[in-house]
């Protein structure tokens, strides 16, 4: 449509590479599909539209234990909608694919952007977070994921769906805004090419943190700039209709993974 109800969403910003207890990745490269991507730089020796929905192989660079991963496309080189899907997640690594409104054929090239970290508690550059992995049972019905840890305010939310149950387009909402002691999520598919909206059980990964930058300001002290194991900016957007955002980070990133959280559910 040409309108929609204002939404809030989250969104962190992390250096590229391995830390002690998360990992982040941007420089992952989707199918040899079309493209200003695909090109003998990125692997690309020739295009073929009708790959670009194919499955990703993507290794972590070390075993990362009972694994939580949010992924998010980092480029826009094709114009249709698209966000990426995952399944197949293990120690060593996941799989991953691109994914439209269900009335195309592939997708151009696309830059991969990904997150990966244990489930449990933690903090990363004095943020603190907390990973969850749902039991195989969250569907198109409000589903409540309650937090072990301990918030002083509603942290950001992020989620992503770990399995490849159900085969329709779809993404994560919230029902309605997190608390200091858990968020209602739903899987919610797309409607362009099919109206019906059930979803299938799938287990959802998903990652609460606590914001250290809400707009516009002031911004946060970044304890050391460009290195990775310092570097994490988590805030949150409000009141966005269909505009795009500018979110001007303070710290100084070299290679930056940028994910946006689960949204609101207004319209």
């Amino acid at each position: 449509g040409n309108s929609h109800a204002s939404e809030d969403f989250a969104f962190l910003i992390i250096d590229s590479g391995q830390g002690d207890q998360m990992e982040a990745n941007a420089d992952t490269y989707g199918q040899c599909s079309g493209g200003s991507l695909c090109n003998a730089a990125n692997g690309c020796s020739s295009c073929d539209h009708s790959t670009g929905f194919d499955w990703l192989d993507v290794a972590f660079s070390s075993v990362s234990q009972n694994p939580v991963v949010i992924s998010q496309i980092q480029s826009h080189t094709g114009g249709d909608w698209v966000k990426t899907r995952q399944r197949s997640i293990t120690s060593n690594g996941f799989q991953v694919k691109q994914e439209e409104d269900g009335l195309d054929i592939g997708h151009n090239t696309e830059v991969y952007g990904w997150i990966a970290m244990s489930v449990g508690t933690g903090d990363k550059a004095g943020v603190q977070f907390e990973a969850i992995k749902t039991p195989d049972a969250v569907t198109h019905e409000p589903y409540t994921v309650s937090f072990a840890t301990t918030w002083s305010s509603p942290p950001a939310i992020f989620s992503a769906m770990q399995t490849f149950d159900g085969g329709d387009p779809s993404h994560m909402r919230m029902t309605s805004a997190a608390t200091t002691t858990e968020v209602d999520l739903f899987v919610e598919e797309e409607t362009c090419s099919d109206e019906e909206l059930r979803h299938t059980t799938e287990t959802v990964g998903v990652v609460a943190m606590k914001t250290n930058w809400v707009p516009p300001a002031p911004p946060p002290i970044v304890p050391v700039s460009g290195t990775y194991a310092n570097l994490l900016e988590v805030g949150e957007v409000t009141n966005v209709a269909l505009s795009n955002v500018v979110i001007t980070y303070t710290g100084a990133f070299t290679d930056p993974v940028i994910i946006g959280g689960t949204p609101s559910h207004n319209g």
